[in-house]
């Protein structure tokens, strides 16, 4: 089940978020459950509980907040650039990520983390719109989550939080609404 979890964070990782939220807060819930269920197979639990309440707040609240600030032009070139270059990654991070050094649940986990992050990270350098790149870097903040809950370290755990609640607070305070809304600035 936990390989299913991390190929759909790695599919979710791959068609990149949206700026409406749902995909982040999909690939947040689908990062929370595999941390959960290496927290029940036996990880360590002080990281992936943090980790996976991170993953689901801190991503549903930059996802709440972003929903307003949506833009509805859609750039095909980014979508095309978004999946050519996330799936270049995954096959890349697959091949530099040697097989004989951890187990294949292990391999796969840090695959799939890894894949969050710098298919992020490319969404983030590839889009145009502010919010389109703050929901990109959300989701390579959730991949970072996922990688570091499933290693163990509390340290990126907790950074990775102070980012994502950062980011909550500089869409805040630097985003206005969409004028579409009706709704003005808050």
């Amino acid at each position: 089940m936990l390989v299913v979890l991390l190929g759909m964070v790695v599919f979710v990782s791959l068609f990149g978020p949206d700026a409406g939220g749902v995909m982040l807060v999909w690939q947040g819930g689908l990062a929370a459950s595999c941390l959960l269920m290496v927290a029940w197979e036996g990880g360590v639990l002080q990281t992936c509980l943090p980790a996976a309440a991170g993953a689901v707040v801190l991503g549903g609240l930059v996802a709440w907040n972003l929903r307003a600030r949506v833009h509805p032009v859609r750039r095909g070139h980014a979508l095309v650039l978004r999946l050519g270059g996330g799936l270049l990654m995954v096959t890349l991070l697959s091949i530099a990520v040697p097989p004989d050094a951890l187990d294949v649940e292990g391999r796969l986990e840090v695959v799939a983390g890894l894949s969050a992050i710098l298919c992020g990270l490319l969404a983030a350098a590839v889009e145009r719109d502010r919010a389109r790149q703050c929901a990109a870097l959300a989701c390579a903040l959730e991949g970072w989550l996922l990688l570091s809950g499933i290693a163990g370290r509390m340290l990126p755990v907790v950074v990775g939080c102070i980012m994502q609640a950062t980011m909550v607070f500089m869409i805040r305070r630097t985003m206005p609404r969409d004028p579409a809304t009706g709704d003005g600035d808050w």
